[in-house]
């Protein structure tokens, strides 16, 4: 599968990842934390809720002799990014290797806080090693009163060279990674070692690695003393390295047989016991002695030096061991029989999330390796903090960046939304003016027509006015006809308001004269008739047959 693909999918996968972690807990965070040594180089992948931390995916890698540092850096960070599916981008960075920095324990008086720092930069300055470009930073140890009665405040301070930690970064801002945080180990340790019980507050810490160790005094979780060591797993190995005379003869000790014994046996505490090869114990612890011894003498120097210095009374009742190489076989109980105090090996670490039931850790993993890394992101803000400006200016860039852009997008959807919203307003308010306009123009057809009705209405009762009403005429006919006249035709004549009345009478022709009179008078009493006269009257077979005629009265 070509590489670019690969990383796309591994980018939706992390990001489908977040999103659910998002969904089931807003609190947890997802970062990268990555520790550099002199010979060693390690990056984890770790996802924190609230205090507690849980190791997704790790590399480490050894930085072999006449390698390049940085490009080894720029390798495993590319590595690790390729391989796994990250959606991290802040990177919190700790440097084990304490030799690339000075740390100066410093009493000043009392001042204002907001005055703290420029009082510890004027201290600095007076080391021979320190120059402008260096970077710095403090860490209040502790405030009290001193013998005279004038208040003291007592301050770890720490700077490094600008240039050597610039160039350590420079990987991973290539890579689209962003630093917030970066610090010594032995600061990073404070918050690991806050969360461990202890019986008293004074402590040391022996931080055992394969190329160089180092010693640490902490009070109340904080550094206030730190010595590098001439000792290490390397030197221990070195010791065993050679011929070993026996009676029976020699036997020869290579490099490897003697780190094979170290990872084996560590300090053997029987010297009667026969280990490989007939080796016998008492041999090994001898080779052993010297850089054992050392190892003791320079802790014990450390505390009368941390104690003298520091007008410190009080000897650390305690000593942790930690470290990559802290895994040397008996060392506590060496240290326990020689100091005369309590010696304990950090073997877990109380914040690292356990795995999951059913779960394994990974292969070849242990947690030696890890309380560096961890600490490193657990930091409170209190802890020192290295990180060049120009590293913090662009942490405070991108996030101005993205307030601007999300400030961006916010604005460009409202701004939509009312372009829509507005939009939709004029249309709908173009539809209610269409519907008004049609409504009008209906209403306007409708006023239009009922105003011709009206004329017609009105056009219609003025001829009506003038005209008899045939209604009437019906009814007054009706009434006033009597029942031996049969009429035959009537006819209307509203133009000429003349009624036409024809019939005939059945009765005797000496009586219809009479009834024939009698129905011409009725009607010409109506006040519809004006005139009324007989027009004609003729017997026929026995039948009067007549004609009325009749003016209408019309006014």
């Amino acid at each position: 599968m070509p590489a670019d693909i690969k990383g796309k999918i591994l980018r939706l996968s992390a990001k489908i990842d977040a999103f659910r972690s998002a969904l089931a807990d807003k609190s947890i965070r997802r970062v990268i934390a990555a520790e550099l040594g002199k010979r060693s180089l390690k990056i984890c992948y770790l996802e924190l809720a609230g205090q507690k931390v849980k190791i997704l995916n790790y590399k480490t890698e050894e930085i072999f002799p006449g390698a390049d540092y940085i490009s080894s850096l720029k390798a495993l960070v590319f590595s690790f990014l390729s391989q796994y599916a990250i959606e991290g981008r802040d990177v919190y960075v700790s440097i084990s290797d304490i030799g690339m920095f000075s740390f100066k324990h410093i009493i000043i008086p009392a001042v204002p806080k907001n005055e703290i720092r420029d009082a510890v930069l004027w201290q600095l300055k007076s080391d021979p090693d320190f120059n402008d470009a260096a970077i710095f930073d403090w860490q209040l140890i502790k405030e009290g009163v001193d013998k005279d009665g004038v208040k003291k405040i007592e301050i770890m301070g720490v700077f490094t060279k600008s240039e050597t930690i610039n160039s350590y970064l420079e990987p991973f801002s290539e890579h689209g990674l962003i630093p917030v945080y970066l610090s010594c180990t032995p600061f990073v340790y404070q918050d690991i070692l806050g969360a461990i019980p202890k019986k008293q507050d004074a402590f040391m810490v022996l931080n055992v690695g394969e190329k160089e160790s180092w010693v640490g005094i902490y009070n109340n979780n904080k550094l206030n003393f730190i010595r590098e060591l001439a000792f290490s797993t390397e030197k221990i190995i070195q010791s065993l390295t050679g011929v070993l005379a026996f009676d029976q003869g020699k036997v020869e000790i290579t490099p490897g047989k003697a780190a094979s014994l170290k990872d084996k046996y560590g300090i053997p505490m029987d010297e009667g016991i026969v280990l490989d090869g007939g080796i016998k114990a008492i041999h090994i612890i001898s080779l052993m002695r010297p850089v054992l011894e050392g190892l003791v003498k320079e802790l014990n120097r450390s505390v009368e030096y941390y104690r003298s210095s520091l007008n410190n009374e009080l000897k650390p009742p305690s000593l942790f061991i930690m470290g990559d190489s802290s895994d040397l076989n008996n060392l506590d109980l060496f240290l326990r029989k020689e100091l005369n105090i309590d010696v304990t090996k950090l073997e877990s670490i109380p914040l690292l999330e356990s795995p999951e039931p059913g779960q394994k850790q990974a292969a070849g993993f242990n947690i030696r390796l890890f309380p560096g890394l961890i600490g490193t992101v657990l930091n409170k803000g209190t802890n020192i903090n290295l990180l060049p400006s120009a590293f913090r200016t662009k942490k405070l860039e991108l996030l101005e960046k993205s307030v601007l852009r999300i400030t961006g997008v916010i604005l460009s959807v409202v701004f939509i939304t009312a372009v829509l919203f507005f939009n939709f307003q004029i249309k709908s308010y173009r539809k209610r003016i269409d519907v008004s306009r049609a409504h009008l123009n209906a209403v306007a057809q409708t006023q239009m027509l009922k105003q011709r009705i009206d004329a017609r209405q009105s056009a219609m009762d003025k001829i009506r006015q003038y005209r008899v009403p045939v209604y009437g005429i019906c009814k007054l006919i009706s009434s006033v006809v009597p029942d031996t006249i049969i009429l035959t035709e009537v006819s209307l004549d509203q133009s000429k308001n003349i009624l036409v009345i024809k019939g005939n009478t059945p009765v005797a022709a000496n009586m219809a004269e009479p009834v024939i009179l009698n129905f011409v008078e009725a009607m010409e009493k109506s006040s519809f008739i004006s005139e009324a006269s007989l027009a004609a009257s003729e017997n026929k077979d026995g039948i009067q047959e007549f004609e009325i005629r009749c003016i209408l009265n019309n006014k």
